[in-house]
């Protein structure tokens, strides 16, 4: 005689159990499997073939392409990254004088590759920072340091606040309105042009102009400005940009020798 249960416990029967551990591995499995399908499957090889080359201040770099990759990242140094895009050559102004190491990622849809072997390269001369800003006058500014500009214009790079980014507080008004500056000359002139980071910068610099210096609103060959004759200065903006400012200096001279200044320019590219 079979004896009876114990009061309150029923037994479980296996077989439910088993099927039900089975298809929480079926949908498990499906899961992962849907997963890799919309991931797409493995990350792509890394780049190799990575080739440099250094000159006039830029390094040009050239790269095999890799099979079903939809970007690549070229990587200066200690994490810079100077190109982000489907190309498979690149060229780095930024780079400045020195030693430098490069090296390259591959990307499928999101999925990077681990980087690819380094190569080195020296600039002898180069701009670094200021390289674009250089690159964007060409028949202006010199392409490296060592070079001089139009008119034997000799250029440096200039960290003075403009007068719109000073404040009360020893950080100034706390917004950057400059990208990257220049100050250019020779014994007749200086030229200083900068790279705004907005059309805001640009307005707010030619606002606080407008307020201090008693100007003399201009037009020139490339837009308009500002002359202030007590201080020998043209301030001048392109009617084709909003992102640049040039401030042109005389040790003597007003209103038309400015002017004669500005409209020989050579900004056009």
């Amino acid at each position: 005689m079979n004896e009876p249960s114990a009061p309150g416990r029923a037994r479980t029967p296996a077989r439910p159990v088993l099927i039900i551990a089975a298809v929480a591995v079926l949908v498990l499995l499906a899961s992962l499997f849907a997963v890799r399908a919309m991931l797409g499957g493995s990350a792509p090889d890394s780049p190799g073939g990575l080739s440099l080359s250094a000159d006039g201040g830029e390094v040009k770099a050239v790269w095999n392409g890799v099979s079903g990759a939809d970007e690549y990242l070229l990587i200066r140094d200690d994490g810079v990254v100077v190109y982000s895009g489907p190309d498979t050559t690149a060229v780095d102004r930024t780079a400045g004088t020195g030693d430098h190491r490069y090296r390259l990622r591959a990307a499928d849809s999101g999925r990077w590759s681990a980087d690819g072997a380094e190569s080195k390269v020296t600039v002898v001369s180069g701009w670094g920072e200021l390289g674009p800003l250089a690159a964007q006058f060409p028949r202006l500014l010199p392409q490296t340091p060592e070079a001089t500009g139009w008119q034997d214009l000799t250029c440096r790079s200039m960290v003075r606040a403009m007068p719109a980014e000073r404040g009360p507080s020893n950080t100034g008004s706390g917004r950057a309105l400059v990208k990257s500056r220049m100050h250019c000359f020779n014994s007749e002139m200086v030229i200083q042009p900068a790279w705004m980071t907005s059309k805001d910068a640009t307005d707010q610099v030619f606002t606080d102009i407008s307020k201090n210096a008693s100007p003399e609103s201009i037009g020139w060959r490339h837009g308009t400005g500002y002359v202030v004759e007590s201080e020998h200065a043209a301030y001048l903006r392109l009617a084709d940009r909003d992102d640049v400012v040039f401030t042109v200096l005389l040790d003597r001279g007003g209103r038309r020798e400015l002017l004669d200044v500005a409209n020989r320019l050579p900004i056009d590219e």
